[in-house]
């Protein structure tokens, strides 16, 4: 396999723009290797679109698996960082993301609230980013069970602080002085919250936020709905919020938006402003996605800018499963993609 192909599997996994191979022994001995010779193009996006020799026709034996390395990076390193309070001097919003895991307070390098009702800390990526996974290193000299409970939450909006985004995951526990990771399943976003929904202190040493950019796509969000993965979907374009006109809108496309914004299978695909009529532009109409596209810009679409015969009544929405639901991308039965910070 070359890095061509990985970069390709890399992509459509959402897990960066390149990869590294290497081999390894298959995880179940006797299973099929299905694909073989595999050779993507520079102009493939998909697994699918690349040639290979026929689906299950190879010679290949349980030592010659492709196992391939996907590059991600720590995006919070270049953010700004903000806390509902400050404790004193050395607690800083700003040390949980100065790449340094010392989890001694008076090294300086972790945060602390006050007594807060719902105390809060927040990284703005400064760009929208589909993040994979969030690490948090838990205070080590003291009080590590403050973490207990806490909230991860990735998103685009700054309503109640942006602790109203959708969650990535919940912080059992971590024990003192260590790190813990927390997946996100690809949700898309600007900001990450850790949110303590309890009256606290919230104590941070540090926070990485491991993903890549997504500002090529267009982010979304759901509103008017009772659950962050109900609602009237709207998009991002040129500094505004619109919405999606719902004609050919069907399942395949609330597939997709579910998808990309991590709220699981979609069950329902709405139309005629069933969430309310929304404001502002209408930026899409007709969109037709397979349904098998991470992010709703890979579906062919119309693009208004600011022309289209829809209006608010034909809003289109969309109800998933579940508002931390893991969404499952397989490539193949023998293809394992390791991601790394």
């Amino acid at each position: 396999m070359e890095t061509n192909t990985a970069s390709v599997i890399c992509q459509q996994l959402d897990c960066g723009k390149s990869g590294t191979v290497s081999n390894t022994e298959s995880r179940l001995k006797g299973a099929p290797n299905w694909l073989d010779i595999v050779k993507c193009r520079p102009h493939d996006s998909t697994l699918w679109q690349c040639p290979s020799s026929p689906w299950g026709q190879n010679k290949c034996d349980d030592g010659e698996v492709a196992l391939i390395t996907c590059e991600q990076k720590n995006v919070a390193l270049k953010g700004t960082a903000t806390q509902s309070s400050q404790y004193d001097s050395y607690g800083a919003a700003g040390n949980a993301i100065d790449g340094n895991r010392n989890t001694k307070y008076t090294g300086g390098s972790c945060t602390h609230t006050k007594q807060d009702s719902k105390p809060w800390w927040r990284v703005d990526l400064q760009d929208v980013f589909t993040v994979t996974s969030v690490t948090i290193t838990n205070r080590g000299d003291c009080c590590s069970e403050r973490i207990d409970g806490a909230e991860i939450r990735v998103g685009n909006s700054l309503d109640d602080n942006g602790n109203q985004n959708p969650l990535c995951a919940v912080v059992p526990s971590i024990a003192a002085g260590e790190s813990s990771s927390f997946q996100c399943n690809w949700t898309m976003g600007r900001y990450v919250n850790v949110v303590l929904p309890k009256p606290g202190i919230l104590t941070l040493c540090e926070v990485e936020v491991n993903g890549h950019d997504s500002s090529g796509y267009l982010p979304l969000r759901l509103q008017g709905g009772n659950t962050m993965c109900s609602g009237r979907v709207e998009l991002w374009y040129e500094g505004s919020w619109g919405t999606i006109c719902d004609d050919l809108w069907d399942i395949n496309d609330a597939q997709v938006v579910c998808r990309q914004l991590g709220c699981g299978t979609a069950l329902k695909a709405h139309g005629n402003a069933a969430f309310g009529r929304g404001n502002g532009q209408i930026w899409l109409n007709e969109v037709k996605c397979w349904g098998s596209e991470l992010h709703l810009r890979d579906c062919p679409h119309s693009l208004q800018d600011h022309r289209t015969s829809c209006s608010h009544k034909e809003d289109a929405g969309v109800t998933c499963e579940g508002e931390n639901c893991c969404a499952a991308l397989l490539l193949s039965a023998w293809i394992s993609v390791v991601s790394t910070v």
